[in-house]
């Protein structure tokens, strides 16, 4: 978190910043205004914004089970540094 504030120019990608929602255990609403001030949202369209959805409603904040969930149904895993 701290090099998203340190560095002026950095714009995160939209993974990174639903990765800090989930960290932050954002709810849905919350990580929907988050997401809005990095210029994206989350699509009933794409599968892993739907998954990502469902585990938030559920108030499930463990990214290993995400992305074992993701990794199940092929869908594209959130990165854990």
């Amino acid at each position: 978190f701290s090099y998203l504030r340190s560095k002026k120019d950095y714009h995160p990608q939209k993974q990174t910043a639903v990765a800090l929602c989930i960290g932050c255990q954002l709810n849905l609403e919350e990580t929907y205004i988050l997401l809005e001030t990095a210029g994206y949202t989350l699509s009933n369209s794409c599968k892993e914004d739907i998954v990502v959805k469902f585990f938030i409603v559920q108030k499930k904040w463990d990214i290993i089970e995400i992305n074992e969930y993701l990794f199940e149904e092929h869908l594209q895993l959130f990165p854990i540094n």
